[in-house]
């Protein structure tokens, strides 16, 4: 996947296959040393690529990237409507439409840590809450709406994001899985007690 302002983004992960609402979303992370995967670090940034069928956030250490089938993506600059792709990064949340059908966050270098396929989310309502900047919020989001989120790595240990709404001494759960196919969608609203 390559990233950026006005590059082209291609790769595994990055499929515009369309999903329908039976499907499940499936989990799976890559290019951990330690087999696990901390949902506190969901990437929140500016958008910095965005062009059918790629929405792409870039926070200075990691990359997010959201495939949109039905893609469309304005935003107002000096009173004029313009596409996405000719105003990034975009400051303020921008008008989209389309369906999110797989999310992949990457290091800077490309490496994968996290991809999840099989989404039919509302790409306006993740894009939103995006810039909402409450990883629990994305989370919920995505595991209540996608027809379960099942983790396909065996022995993955999952932890959960923290809420800015708690006292930071309040620490999230973990959720170690003995097997693939866990469904992570059934956990999300108890990572904090």
């Amino acid at each position: 996947m390559s990233c950026g302002g006005g590059g082209s983004s291609s790769g595994s992960g990055a499929s515009t296959a369309n999903h329908s609402a039976s499907s499940t979303a499936e989990l799976t992370t890559a290019g951990l040393d330690i087999n696990n995967y901390a949902m506190q670090s969901l990437p929140f940034g500016l958008i910095t690529y965005a062009t059918s069928p790629y929405i792409i956030y870039n926070a200075g250490g990691d990359f997010l990237a959201l495939t949109i089938s039905n893609f469309s993506c304005t935003t107002v600059v000096n009173a004029v409507t313009v596409p996405c792709s000719t105003a990034v990064p975009l400051v303020t949340p921008p008008t989209v439409g389309g369906t999110v059908t797989s999310i992949q966050q990457t290091t800077l270098l490309h490496n994968p840590l996290m991809q999840i396929n099989g989404l039919n989310l509302s790409a306006s309502t993740l894009v939103n809450t995006l810039y909402s900047g409450s990883e629990l919020d994305v989370w919920k989001f995505i595991a209540t709406n996608s027809n379960g989120l099942s983790i396909q790595n065996a022995g993955l240990t999952i932890t959960c994001p923290t809420s800015s709404a708690n006292p930071p001494n309040i620490e999230p759960n973990a959720l170690t899985t003995a097997s693939a196919n866990t469904n992570l969608a059934t956990y999300i609203n108890t990572c904090l007690p």
